[in-house]
């Protein structure tokens, strides 16, 4: 007798139910694997404005001597650093852009679509000695707000040495 090497009907019909059955058990992960794609994209462009924002707000806070942080009714948070040499930068930060007010071209604006910054003062002995800064990229999903990557940064002022005279 000679042997086949061909398919009979029983092994197609076989693979072609397993792969059935692959396919319906995985559709939901797949499908929600390729909504999350964009979302993710979106997070990750917002988190680098935001970390853009903050290597800004860094570096104006290590060189201030001091620091006033207001915050008005409708979330608008207003900063003013004043260096030792008197040069004053201002920081606007509303929900949908962050305003950096400076002398000359100083003066930046970004725009947070996707992003959330909140920022805080931190108090010691009756003077604000640091900002906190709350970040976060806002999406919406399922209908409600969802927030990713969110971070929390403690941004000291430098020891103006003044302490060290009492």
């Amino acid at each position: 007798m000679r042997s086949r090497r061909a398919v009979t009907l029983v092994e197609l019909l076989v693979t072609l139910s397993v792969l059935t059955i692959a396919a319906v058990s995985t559709g939901p992960l797949l499908r929600d694997m390729l909504l999350e794609i964009p979302r993710t994209q979106r997070a990750l462009n917002g988190d680098a404005v935001l970390s853009d924002v903050l290597r800004q707000l860094r570096g104006d806070v290590e060189r201030a001597d001091t620091v006033t942080c207001t915050e008005d009714e409708d979330g608008t948070a207003r900063v003013a650093l004043t260096s030792g040499d008197g040069t004053v930068l201002g920081y606007l930060v509303r929900p949908d852009e962050v305003k950096r007010l400076g002398p000359g071209e100083d003066a930046r604006r970004w725009e947070l679509r996707d992003g959330l910054l909140r920022i805080r003062p931190w108090e010691a002995d009756g003077r604000v000695c640091g900002l906190e800064v709350r970040s976060a990229v806002r999406y919406r999903a399922d209908g409600r707000v969802h927030e990713r990557l969110a971070r929390t940064h403690l941004l000291l002022l430098r020891p103006t040495g003044k302490e060290d005279e009492r």
